[in-house]
């Protein structure tokens, strides 16, 4: 192995993961020594205001660090805000897109079979944190299949 590539491969901080508009994944086993995971942001604003691609045999999860913005998956479509997130399964067809601007962390790893969820949103944090200071109702995060 050459140096250049250990040093790459041994990477642990990445700078400037913000500077890329569009899906742009920045760590990877390729790059870092993450050997599991994928790390990308998806910027999107009014001159790149939509990013499509697939999971993959990637299960992929995002998270809203601003903005608003609407993920179609799988023909299911999803509003999210600030601090929402939500999972993607492996093998799933992702459009995102913004009437304004967002900022999304993607955390993917690689799987090996499919784990199909009726949709699984995580808790809308800050929507429910506004409406109650009661901790969410333990029904909202079990499977749809158990409501």
């Amino acid at each position: 192995m050459s140096t250049q590539a250990k040093e790459a491969s041994d990477q642990r901080i990445f700078r400037g993961t913000d500077r890329h508009k569009g899906r742009y994944l920045s760590i990877t086993p390729e790059n870092s020594a993450m050997k599991h995971l994928v790390y990308g942001r998806i910027i999107l604003d009014k001159e790149v205001p939509s990013a499509v691609f697939a999971t993959g045999d990637f299960e992929s999860g995002l998270i809203c660090l601003s903005g608003q913005c609407t993920i179609n998956a799988d023909g299911q479509t999803f509003e999210l805000d600030r601090y929402d997130s939500i999972y993607l399964p492996r093998e799933t067809d992702v459009e995102v897109t913004t009437a304004s601007a967002v900022d999304l962390v993607e955390c993917s790893a690689a799987v090996e079979r499919n784990i199909r969820c009726s949709w699984c949103v995580t808790l809308m944090w800050k929507r429910t944190r506004r409406s109650s200071s009661r901790p969410a109702d333990p029904q909202l995060l079990a499977p749809s299949t158990s409501r």
